[in-house]
Order: C-alpha cells, then structure tokens, then sequence
C-alpha cells in the first residue's frame, strides 16, 4: 500500500539527492528509508534525527518549539497550534537547511507562516476555546484537534469539524 509506494518514490531518487524523512516513524526508517540511493536527512523528535523538533507547547495565540540542527538551536513562536504542525515546519526547516539557509532565516519564514482558513484555528469565545478544523476532516485529524483542545485545561472546549471524506473503503 502507502509503505510500497513511498518506496517506489524513493528509489527514483538519484545519488546526489535527498530524501526528508520522519526519524520518528519506524515504518519509514525500516522499511523505505533503506530503498533509497540518496542521501537521508532525517527529522523528528528523536535526538537522533539530523534536525530535532522539542519542547512544544500549545497557547491560546499560537504554539511554540524549538529546532536543533548539529549545535545550534533555535526557538519558533508562530501562529498555528497543534502538536502535528510542527512536522511540517521541520520539513520546511529541513529544505531551508539543505538549500543553505541560517537557522535564523527559516525562523522568520516559519513564524510569518498564518494559519489556513478552518484548519485547526482556535478561537476564544466569551467563555470557551472554539477550535475550528472543517476544512477537511479525517480521523487522525480528529485525535489531534482533542489533543490540541485537552492540552488547555482553563476553559471550556468546543471543536468543530467537517465530513470525513477520502476514507477509501472506510466510507
């Protein structure tokens, strides 16, 4: 299935190239990441990933992280919340690093980035967090807008979400 077809995509990576890879997904560090010819820059929360995402923490106004890269390190404020943003981000991070970039140059893009139009935009009402992500919703979508929600604990929670469409066989 998916596995398969990354695959695929990474053994037409020649030797000179790079594969992003997500340290943190065992399926992708042991079954794919071994078909490729191309050099592996990996991210990801391990610490032994090349680029190491730490210390999330969700706010009302945004989220927070930080990224190392060999012995630099550097802290991101930016508007989105949401554990699962950060992977994005470390992509992002990874491309600017592998194309030259300071870690300080892709801080100041990673914190102009705004958040897209109903995709997990919290908003503080009079006495409650609305989360709105119904742009498009999934089922992993759905465990992480309740993990974002549960990670504030002061006010009442609403999420609202889209249908689940794109389910394959699972509609």
């Amino acid at each position: 299935g998916v596995i398969s077809e990354k695959g695929k995509l990474l053994q037409s990576l020649s030797k000179k190239g790079y594969a992003i890879l997500n340290y943190d997904d065992s399926n992708i560090r042991l079954k794919v990441a071994p078909k490729t010819r191309s050099k592996i820059f990996w991210f990801g929360e391990n610490p032994k990933a090349d680029l190491v995402i730490y210390d999330f923490k969700n706010q009302q106004n945004g989220s927070s992280f930080k990224l190392s890269y060999k012995n630099s390190h550097i802290n991101i404020n930016w508007q989105l919340v949401g554990r699962q943003q950060t992977v994005a981000a470390a992509i992002a991070a990874s491309v600017g690093i592998l194309s030259g970039l300071s870690l300080e140059k892709i801080k100041l893009g990673l914190e102009k980035f705004l958040p897209q139009p109903h995709r997990m935009n919290l908003t503080k009402a009079k006495n409650c967090l609305i989360l709105d992500d119904t742009y498009n919703s999934s089922p992993i979508a759905v465990i992480e807008a309740v993990k974002t929600l549960a990670s504030f604990t002061n006010l009442p929670k609403v999420i609202v979400l889209s249908d689940m469409k794109e389910l394959g066989s699972y509609s």
